[in-house]
């Protein structure tokens, strides 16, 4: 090809790439918003939203007033929501219908009384994890509703209930949770009573973790009771039932987990709970334990004893509390402190003359029949021992405290009892006092402390004025 014909191509595609330009369109200005019509578009959808829940609303009471049989009405949604019309609640309740109200999961009967709560209902089913105390962590079904909370209601469980035998039901009130029930698991759901007093119901179960016992080996006198304690670990386990196997009642019985022994020998016996178990031993003799009388002080066990029964004598005058008794208080007092738990004692030793003059006060203020019951006459009282001791806050105001608790819980373990329990006024001859405390040694006190027995009953002994 000539140069003239090449040069004849190149013009030629030249003017149809310029012409190609020509033909192309100009950059678009850039639009400016209006917005009116933004607004005008958000109404528009606005309007139909609106539309749409009133249709909903409306298409949805019609089937509730069609859905009327007889005298049953169940109110069947899949919403979180129930609205009922004025027109739907008036035919409820003139109609004297029996109401039920059925989700996916749950299912509410209620009476007529409480039909007005539901007009506008919301009703909330969840699943968390329980942080409270006892509960080990474990996941809960919880159950709300902002109108109801009465009447029976039946809930289908999520699988990780569904599968049980037994569920705990537990009434939730502020950071409170109080069982309300156990309830047997039939067809993957269960029906409890739905209890206005509480802000929400979880349903859960809490898997045993461990059982634990004082002692395997348990040391008995004949015809003798003692208290089996048993710790449960998580302290809320919905399986918590304590079972006694293979118990041989020619030696002992066992109810209300009080065992009983009835001949010497030995024996042994299973305690179960759940799939846990736990072998005890058990030796019972015939050791009946006399009261003896030294230098004018009794005895029992080689324990100084002083009650109602057993006076002491008047110039015994040890001045304080022994050495023994003092440093095992600070063991005590230490380890305590160690947990957040603060104790002291208020009140130590006392004469004879000091404690004849408190005696002598409360006889004046409140008769001697009344001051009988909480106060010791002169020569009666543990506090002339130097054996015993006031902690804290010697009223009733100290019962239920934290440090009272705890006490009540570990005393034993330092030697320590507690002198006047719960419930043993006919045997100490003394009202209940969580602030008096009496040293006896490690090992008698682990022993009385798990007999559940007080010091009287443990050594057969009375606590009775003569006069």
């Amino acid at each position: 090809m000539c140069k003239e014909n090449l040069n004849s191509l190149f013009l030629f595609i030249l003017n149809d790439i310029i012409r190609l330009g020509d033909t192309m369109p100009k950059r678009k200005r850039r639009l400016k918003v209006k917005w009116k019509n933004v607004f005008k578009l958000l109404s528009v959808i606005l309007v139909i939203i609106f539309a749409f829940k009133g249709i909903s609303y409306l298409y949805f009471n019609n089937k509730v007033f069609n859905d009327i049989k007889g005298s049953k009405l169940t109110i069947k949604t899949n919403k979180k929501q129930i609205k009922l019309s004025k027109k739907n609640v008036e035919y409820i309740n003139s109609s004297n219908v029996k109401v039920k109200i059925k989700s996916k999961k749950l299912t509410y009967n209620l009476k007529n009384e409480y039909i007005n709560n539901i007009t506008n209902l919301k009703i909330h089913l969840y699943k968390d994890k329980i942080k409270e105390d006892g509960f080990n962590n474990s996941k809960g079904y919880f159950i709300s509703d902002d109108k109801i909370k009465t009447g029976n209601v039946t809930v289908k469980l999520p699988f990780f209930l569904s599968h049980k035998k037994v569920v705990d039901v537990y009434g939730v009130k502020g950071n409170d949770y109080i069982k309300e029930y156990t309830k047997k698991v039939k067809n993957k759901q269960i029906t409890f009573k739905y209890n206005s007093d509480y802000d929400r119901y979880v349903i859960t179960y809490v898997k045993l973790k461990e059982i634990r016992v004082d002692s395997e080996q348990i040391n008995m006198v004949k015809n003798r009771t003692r208290k089996i304690l048993i710790n449960i670990i998580p302290a809320k386990a919905t399986n918590n039932k304590i079972k006694y196997i293979d118990v041989d009642k020619k030696y002992i019985s066992i109810k209300n987990n009080i065992i009983k022994s009835k001949k010497d020998g030995k024996t042994s016996f299973i305690i179960k709970v759940d799939n846990k178990k736990i072998k005890m031993f058990v030796n019972i003799t015939s050791k009946k334990f006399d009261v003896t009388k030294v230098n004018g002080i009794y005895y029992v066990d080689g324990l100084m004893l002083v009650n109602k029964s057993y006076p002491i004598r008047e110039d015994y005058n040890p001045g304080e509390l022994n050495e023994e008794t003092k440093t095992a208080f600070a063991k005590l007092q230490n380890d305590a402190y160690a947990e957040g738990i603060n104790v002291w004692i208020v009140s130590g030793f006392r004469s004879y003359s000091k404690q004849k003059e408190l005696y002598d006060d409360y006889v004046s203020k409140e008769g001697q029949e009344k001051a009988d019951t909480y106060s010791a006459r002169p020569g009666y009282s543990e506090h002339q021992t130097g054996y015993a001791f006031d902690v804290n806050e010697a009223t009733d105001k100290f019962n239920n405290t934290k440090e009272a608790k705890w006490l009540e819980k570990n005393a034993h373990k330092y030697g320590f009892i507690l002198r006047f329990p719960k419930n043993k006024e006919d045997s100490t001859g003394y009202k209940y006092e969580s602030w008096h405390l009496r040293y006896v040694g490690k090992d008698k006190a682990i022993l009385i402390h798990n007999s559940g027995l007080s010091l009287e009953e443990y050594y057969g002994i009375n606590s009775k004025y003569k006069d």
